[in-house]
């Protein structure tokens, strides 16, 4: 996929070294998945990360490396049936609730949050699901699924009020057009988000990406070489916005964005390292886990590059430099 981030390795300004690079922008993130997970077609692919730690668990042939290209807050993701009596979490108990897919990493890290920071628990909730899973789990599940109808959305049903509630990964179509039927279940979704940001520390990784297995074996010197373009690609996204008065940006309020987000998180919230990311590939494992889509924990030392382990890639604020 296409991200500010990675553009400079888009256009050829970044080249990692000794790789002839082919970078395909697939926009549909279920190809890339699908390609990736059932036809190893890529030597180099994004990749969600509750599938790859699921790929992990079967000993599928790939290996990550600590660069999370995708990355969001939850919150802003929950949409309610504005005719529904849901007003906060707790209120999702008991009710019809309905996910894209269950092993999708966005409602994983959404079941998390709602159990964990909200004390809902998710055995008493009536999950729906709209699609089948990509990767099936080798364990059960602590809920039952339902499929919603054949040729029916989670959209439709939330907008007539058969389901109570969605969660969503991407904004859905009746919100977007400004339906008086949707609405979200936090309004001040931002103050949310940011008040769980300072509790926790976690910016929920979504992505990252791999390396077919017998392409890293053949060539592990790649892994460090990929990461470090990743590195310097952020860099150069990160240098064109230190001056967004001069254009570069079409957000007007640009300079007070950069401001807050710095003020937030303290330099860089793209880090591209296993040790500043800890607590959130951690985290969603302990959800996968406790949500029966993982039988056991695994290190992160094995299910990461070994030679890219010890990579620094963050952008400090004090610095034009990637730290390394």
């Amino acid at each position: 996929m296409t991200y500010d981030r990675t553009r400079a390795m888009i256009d050829g300004r970044v080249k990692p070294e000794g790789i002839d690079l082919n970078y395909l922008a697939i926009e549909n993130p279920s190809e890339i998945f699908v390609r990736t997970l059932n036809q190893y077609e890529f030597a180099v692919s994004e990749l969600s990360l509750s599938s790859y730690y699921t790929a992990k668990a079967a000993d599928k042939p790939m290996i990550a490396i600590p660069v999370f290209p995708s990355r969001l807050f939850r919150h802003s993701y929950i949409f309610v049936n504005s005719d529904s009596e849901i007003r906060e979490p707790q209120d999702l108990i008991g009710k019809k609730v309905g996910t894209p897919r269950y092993h999708m990493t966005a409602p994983i890290w959404i079941r998390g949050m709602l159990q964990h920071e909200y004390d809902v628990p998710l055995e008493k909730i009536r999950w729906f699901t709209e699609r089948p899973e990509k990767i099936s789990s080798s364990s059960k599940m602590n809920v039952k699924l339902e499929r919603i109808p054949e040729g029916r959305t989670l959209d439709q049903l939330l907008v007539s009020g058969e389901l109570d509630a969605v969660t969503e990964a991407h904004l859905p179509p009746s919100y977007l057009q400004g339906s008086s039927k949707v609405k979200r279940l936090f309004p001040d979704y931002k103050q949310a988000e940011v008040g769980y940001y300072r509790r926790t520390k976690i910016f929920p990784i979504m992505h990252t990406i791999i390396l077919r297995r017998d392409f890293y074996e053949t060539y592990p010197w790649a892994a460090v070489s990929l990461h470090k373009s990743f590195v310097e690609s952020k860099r150069l996204y990160y240098e064109s916005r230190l001056d967004p008065v001069q254009g570069k940006e079409s957000n007007p309020w640009a300079l007070s964005s950069l401001e807050e987000e710095r003020a937030l998180f303290g330099g860089d919230p793209y880090p591209y390292s296993l040790n500043e990311n800890g607590v959130a590939l951690r985290t969603l494992m302990q959800y996968m886990i406790e949500q029966g889509l993982l039988d056991r924990e695994m290190e992160l030392d094995d299910i990461f590059a070994p030679n890219t382990i010890r990579l620094q890639g963050v952008y400090s604020s004090d610095a034009t430099t990637p730290m390394y």
